[in-house]
């Protein structure tokens, strides 16, 4: 090598060097710098300006991506951490092939070996299925139609969410489940075979809820995008994959020097599909309530009704006590005519739309931003059609099928 082109070749390498202490941001400013050095270095040879231009791309390269995981293998999602494009942070992993939350996952010993007691009644689902809607349902009951007892806190807080953790000083879902005193009513999202045993050696009862995959998907998508405890769901193309996938799926996000770059799209609790099925197995092992979503919204009032009085909602209603009379008859209640109406009007999505301690908006923006979208969208089977494209419906229709079966559940997608 020439003396000069050595002089140039030591220069350029040093400056190209320091990307790899310097910030993704500095980044584009010192490879301007280094490349504009290069090209400015006419007499150098052809050769040298190419190895320098390498030197530069490997360099930038690694700065940007050492921390990304490679996609074409499998690896343990103990170490992988969420990239958002909207600066939410969260890291997830695996437990027993479920994605969930590492802090959930940092504290399953002591989820799974928490201790349900013969009265405790569990409320599960797949997220965004029509859980709190059911809890607070539930509620009502319980509380013979009390309104005050039904609004003594939030949703969280009255029907501990068992599996989900937080960091300290916060309270997790075990916190409340173990300080709250019998007959407990909880919540999970666990699919079936994760449940703790001792739900099924105490012979809990349990309510499940099972909504159609393409509203659920729907639900679950804008939920993820105000939610910032969960993963950033990406656009909605990605997410529609990330779902059918049950795990996450990983996403070409472009060129970076003409080098391929990827970030994993995520949805935590595992697939649908499985999950459903899951439970639909179990119930005629267990004392199981399995409820659909449709079922419980066939008798909605139609949109554009006024609801100014209970009995002008009742009116409009094809069967309104269907569906709450069967957890009626599971829960082994008894209510009057008077307060099973006033359960089916104040457990109306508009009414519970309103209704802060069920609604979530007493969290703070920073946890869920109802500005993006609200915790209570919509509430109606078959918004999906606002969503899919045909082609998009048509190939999540064949991915359905064949992940259905073998099964015997069938569902509505409009009602």
């Amino acid at each position: 090598m020439a003396g000069e082109d050595h002089t140039n070749f030591l220069q350029l390498g040093a400056l190209s060097m320091c990307l790899s202490h310097g910030t993704a941001e500095h980044i584009s400013d010192h490879g301007s710098v280094v490349a504009s050095l290069i090209s400015s270095k006419l007499e150098m040879s052809a050769e040298l300006k190419a190895l320098c231009f390498l030197l530069l791309l490997v360099d930038t390269w690694y700065r940007l991506v050492e921390n990304l995981p490679d996609p074409s293998t499998e690896m343990s999602l103990e170490k992988m951490r969420d990239l958002h494009l909207d600066g939410k942070y969260l890291e997830t992993t695996e437990v027993n092939g479920i994605l969930m939350t590492k802090l959930i996952s940092d504290n399953w010993d002591k989820i799974w070996n928490f201790q349900a007691k013969p009265d405790d009644l569990l409320i599960a689902s797949y997220a965004k299925a029509g859980t709190t809607w059911t809890q607070e349902i539930v509620d009502m009951i319980q509380n013979n139609g009390d309104l005050l007892m039904c609004q003594r806190a939030n949703t969280f807080d009255r029907h501990p969410f068992i599996e989900w953790t937080l960091p300290p000083p916060l309270n997790s879902g075990l916190d409340l489940a173990n300080e709250m005193p019998s007959p407990r009513t909880l919540k999970t999202h666990l699919p079936a075979q994760l449940l703790p045993p001792s739900f099924w050696k105490e012979n809990c009862k349990i309510i499940y809820v099972a909504r159609n995959a393409k509203d659920c998907l729907v639900s679950y998508y804008h939920f993820s995008r105000m939610n910032k405890m969960v993963p950033d769901p990406g656009t909605w193309e990605e997410y529609i994959e990330a779902f059918k996938a049950g795990k996450g799926k990983w996403k070409k996000t472009g060129l970076l020097f003409l080098i391929i770059s990827y970030i994993r799209r995520e949805v935590l609790w595992g697939s649908w599909y499985d999950h459903v099925k899951g439970w639909w197995a179990k119930k005629d092992q267990h004392r199981i309530l399995y409820l659909f979503y449709e079922d419980m919204k066939e008798n909605i009032l139609p949109d554009g009704k006024p609801k100014i009085t209970c009995f002008m909602y009742l009116f409009h209603m094809k069967d309104p006590k269907r569906e709450i009379q069967k957890i009626l008859k599971f829960l082994e209640k008894d209510i009057t005519e008077e307060v099973l109406n006033k359960i089916i009007y104040h457990t109306s999505f508009d009414v519970m739309k309103h209704n802060p301690m069920a609604n979530y908006t007493t969290l703070p923006t920073s946890i869920m931003d109802h500005s993006i979208s609200p915790f209570m969208r919509k509430g109606m089977p078959g918004d999906w059609k606002n969503h899919f494209t045909v082609a998009q419906s048509e190939e999540f229709d064949k991915d359905y099928q064949k992940k259905m079966a073998e099964s015997t559940l069938t569902f509505r997608t409009e009602i």
